[in-house]
């Protein structure tokens, strides 16, 4: 394994650039050659801020991608637009990679420029084993972009009512707007989502008779335990 703790001082651009351009490449024993010789193995790119294991979850590099995150890779480490491993991952919809990254404690609510989780991009993408799989690692279910569109929205845009109805099971809120003020409700009705709005209703319905059940349940105790 690598000496860590010896790290070139100043790395020239080149360096940095051939560093990362094996790493893109696949070239895995060029890569672990720099990082035996001192390169932090968490080197940006000079020119968008891209890391070594940023481009092998983009290109799907398995082999790279686990020696890296083996290695010392920060699996949280964003580019200059914000971008993290587990956000190109998810875009490309390469589950294998995302598990990786999950695995090694991947943060999947981290936001990019956009205020895109890769879970709204996953349901923007209607990538939906890319959903299932953030949601089972805790993804937030009602983290916004910067339009205020949640997941639920996203479903609703896209008209997924199996996704509507995951998010609604992982208590994502009904009641959150966008920008304009419209929750999924309003945009599933406005654009004619029959199917979502269905799910909604059965949800809804399933809450209320919840609701009516603890209730009597309630007062079959208070009445049980009432006194002579």
């Amino acid at each position: 394994m690598a000496n860590r703790n010896k790290k070139l001082r100043n790395p020239q651009n080149y360096e940095v650039e051939a560093f990362i351009d094996a790493a893109a490449m696949g070239q895995l024993e060029a890569v672990k050659g720099f990082i035996a010789r001192g390169m932090d193995i968490n080197t940006r790119c000079p020119l968008e801020g891209d890391t070594a294991l940023n481009y092998a979850a983009s290109g799907g590099d398995m082999k790279m991608l686990r020696w890296l995150l083996e290695n010392g890779a920060d699996p949280d480490l964003a580019n200059d637009a914000e971008e993290t491993a587990l956000h190109y991952a998810t875009f490309n919809g390469s589950l294998d990679v995302m598990a990786v990254l999950l695995t090694h404690k991947a943060d999947p609510d981290l936001r990019n420029k956009d205020g895109m989780t890769p879970l709204v991009w996953a349901l923007r993408r209607s990538e939906d084993e890319a959903v299932r799989l953030l949601l089972q690692a805790g993804a937030d279910p009602n983290l916004a972009d910067k339009d205020g569109n949640t997941p639920l929205i996203w479903a609703a845009k896209r008209g997924n009512a199996e996704m509507t109805e995951l998010l609604l099971a992982k208590n994502a809120k009904l009641d959150l707007t966008d920008r304009t003020g419209q929750t999924a409700v309003d945009v599933a009705r406005k654009s004619g989502q029959a199917a979502v709005l269905k799910v909604i209703e059965n949800f809804r319905e399933k809450q209320r008779t919840h609701k009516l059940h603890n209730q009597q349940s309630r007062l079959r105790d208070y009445l049980r335990n009432r006194k002579p």
